[in-house]
């Protein structure tokens, strides 16, 4: 499995000035206003740059600068501010932060009798961040808002050398407040664009409004990244026409990559519009997803566009996910022969039956290792290769059918060989009696951690050959049985056989303080 990005305490210089300019291009955040502040600064024989607070007790509005913050040379200036004694920074080459403003200031300095003086203005105390790149020790990893827009600023416009240096700076003092600025920068910037977003732990949420309802459940919370919910049609066509801007597009690709958006939802489309053949999202091309949902998806007359969607999920991906696509009876050949997903999960999806799929994809199950199919309809060929041929890990079935119920029965009755990796095995069925045949196939499991049966049948005469099967599994940790029978007999199988840590038992058809009971007689704790 691929190392995925988190947000850690490494921030490039790139990502730093790529914000800056999303902050000031876009206004997502207000110019730092307040009193205004002038500085002096000359340099010395050292070839150093001497900073003075100048004292505020005189009108100097004829050296006032147009912008909230520039910084202004004056190389002949003459006028005798009244200014401190004392510097309250020096900055020379050994500075730990250099700036390129400074230094072509310092360059200036040709000889002992010409030293550079001038003035900076601005609406903040400039001091305190200058203090701050000369001695790293003075930081704090708990700046607020307005201080740390001062300081992106001060970055920005003294034009800071990119070096080692700068990277251990903002590690130190900007982690936790750039965390909070990307989310409150996203949250402006699709606002700015007239798209609704809120966060839930960390998952972006688009939707067409404030308020709207939005599935929780169809956020993916087990896997190593973040989710991006695209929630209606309407919203996913408005995304489509603003990424058509490369500025849009490289900032938002950006902040997806800071808040660790890898996982893209595209829920509760509903529309009538007719998509071009040659529709190609842009979301899925220009965006890192290795993992993609499409759920609830009724796109009335254009099967087409759902194609498109499928096409356009790039071949790295690890986790697809249908669920609720029923409108439409669909044909995955293209998808799986360049794709080879982890994880395939489906679930109400109709799909058109193949003769097989390592006939026609032989590589198709080379990384698979987690199928959840629920409600869908197989052909025994299908469950035959995901049987023999795949090397799964974790199997989830739902069946609502008997139809659907035996093809799978009918092949998993077949296995000949252990089953070695798969750890995980939960099957609920629609009606099933459980036979000799297939407790002999569970014998292949023997290193299931959890095992999950629910809604089968069972009788005397095959209970046995049942219990003997589950005992065989030493390293199982977490069995959940639920049986439909109008029997009263013990689960007969012994606890201290494997490393049992949660068992949940259950008979539908009879009162369960009855099988409660009855379990407990037959087992010594």
């Amino acid at each position: 499995m691929r190392s995925y990005r988190k947000f850690t305490n490494t921030i490039t210089i790139e990502t730093l000035f790529h914000l800056i300019y999303i902050l000031f291009s876009f206004k997502l955040i207000s110019n730092v206003s307040g009193e205004k502040n002038i500085f002096k600064f000359q340099t010395n024989e050292d070839y150093e740059i001497l900073f003075f607070y100048v004292k505020k007790d005189k009108n100097y509005a004829e050296y006032v600068c147009n912008e909230d913050y520039e910084l202004k040379l004056l190389p002949d200036f003459n006028v005798d501010l009244d200014v401190d004694k004392h510097p309250f920074f020096i900055y020379g080459t050994e500075n730990f932060i250099t700036f390129e403003v400074f230094d072509h200031i310092l360059s200036l300095n040709t000889s002992d009798k010409e030293y550079k003086k001038g003035i900076i203005e601005c609406r903040y105390d400039l001091s305190y961040f200058l203090r701050l790149t000369k001695d790293i020790s003075e930081a704090s990893n708990e700046l607020n808002g307005y201080q740390f827009k001062c300081m992106l600023m001060t970055l920005k416009n003294l034009k800071v050398v990119e070096n080692k240096n700068i990277i251990k700076f903002l590690q130190i003092i900007t982690l936790e407040n750039m965390r909070k600025e990307i989310f409150n920068l996203t949250l402006g910037f699709f606002n700015n664009l007239m798209i609704t977003c809120e966060f839930y732990y960390g998952n972006l949420i688009l939707s067409e409004g404030h308020g709207n309802y939005f599935d929780v459940s169809l956020l993916n919370n087990n896997i190593p990244y973040k989710n991006l919910l695209i929630n209606s049609y309407k919203v996913f066509r408005s995304l489509e026409n603003i990424l058509k801007s490369s500025c849009i597009l490289n900032t938002l690709r950006l902040l997806f990559n800071e808040l660790n958006i890898k996982s893209l939802i595209l829920n509760d489309f509903l529309c009538d519009e007719i998509i071009s053949d040659d529709f190609a999202p842009i979301i899925l091309s220009m965006f890192d997803f290795y993992s993609v949902k499409i759920s609830n998806f009724r796109i009335q007359n254009s099967l087409e566009f759902l194609y498109c969607i499928l096409i356009g999920i790039k071949k790295d991906i690890e986790i697809l996910e249908l669920v609720n696509i029923k409108s439409y009876r669909l044909n995955l050949n293209f998808f799986l022969k360049e794709r080879k997903p982890r994880v395939l999960v489906l679930c109400e999806v109709n799909l058109i039956e193949y003769s097989s799929l390592v006939d026609d994809f032989p590589d198709f199950y080379e990384k698979l290792e987690f199928i959840d199919f629920r409600f869908v309809y197989l052909n025994s060929h299908w469950w035959n290769d995901f049987l023999q041929k795949a090397n799964l890990n974790k199997i989830i079935l739902y069946f609502d059918n008997s139809k659907s119920e035996k093809n799978f029965s009918d092949e998993f009755t077949k296995l000949k060989s252990h089953k070695n990796n798969i750890l995980y095995l939960e099957l609920i069925f629609n009606c099933y009696k459980i036979t000799t045949d297939f407790c002999n196939s569970l014998l292949f499991f023997k290193n299931l951690k959890t095992l999950k049966l629910d809604r089968y049948i069972i009788d005397e005469d095959t209970g046995s050959y049942f219990y003997k099967a589950i005992e065989c599994m030493k390293e199982l940790e977490y069995l959940a049985l639920c049986q439909l029978a109008d029997i009263t007999k013990p689960f007969d199988f012994l606890l201290n056989k494997f490393k049992i840590k949660s068992l949940f038992l259950q008979n539908i058809s009879v009162d369960n303080d009855i099988i409660l009971i009855q379990f407990l007689k037959s087992h010594i704790f």
